[in-house]
């Protein structure tokens, strides 16, 4: 599926920096395109495996500048183009601003604050959450290779996502009503993350 993802983005890219614009394209601008089109791969991506409930799904990006790229509140990721993403500050975001923003724009913040983590994924995949709701971990051994995942899953209440528990440079947190929200180093490492997690669920569920 990584390989699916990678491709997306480029023809995306490809796109984006089409022959048919005419304005001259700096560097920086082609790195800020380049961030755009994998960040909109990956919504699409995302909503495609059903991984989304309504627009309740958030993801961000850190950038320059001191700031994370991440979708408003109110519109479905596939619904997302380059205009309607927002900018938000790392250390402050303005209360006018917070209005526009998803709800847990603020947990976003305090993992860009307090790791080094470069992405930020909030998702409700469809087993994951049958799981959730039961307020359970699916257990290890269900798929070898996602063992060492499942061990560094926790359920985290809403009201313990904060600079606190913000220990480590990539997690994974199962949090009621909400989702599972991770982070780490790229959006297509965290989709890879949310797809094994998936796989393990359905294959728990099929099982009881």
């Amino acid at each position: 599926m990584l390989k699916q993802f990678q491709r997306a983005t480029w023809k995306i890219v490809d796109l984006v920096n089409s022959p048919r614009k005419t304005q001259k394209i700096t560097r920086s601008a082609v790195a800020s395109r380049v961030i755009f089109a994998q960040y909109l791969a990956v919504a699409k991506f995302l909503d495609t495996r059903g991984f989304c409930a309504g627009s309740l799904a958030e993801m961000s990006m850190r950038v320059a500048g001191g700031k994370f790229l991440i979708n408003p509140s109110g519109v479905p990721l596939s619904l997302l183009d380059e205009e309607t993403l927002l900018f938000a500050g790392v250390e402050k975001i303005p209360q006018d601003e917070e209005l526009a923003l998803v709800r847990h724009a603020t947990w976003h913040q305090h993992i860009y604050q307090h790791s080094s983590a470069a992405a930020v994924l909030l998702c409700q995949p469809r087993h994951v959450m049958a799981i959730l709701n039961k307020r359970q971990i699916p257990p290890q051994g269900i798929l070898r290779d996602a063992d060492a995942l499942i061990k560094r899953l926790k359920l985290i209440p809403q009201d313990k996502v904060n600079e606190e528990n913000i220990k480590k440079e990539d997690e994974m947190w199962l949090i009621p009503s909400s989702g599972v929200i991770l982070w780490g180093k790229t959006l297509a490492q965290l989709v890879d993350r949310v797809e094994m997690l998936e796989s393990v669920c359905a294959i728990f569920l099929s099982d009881i």
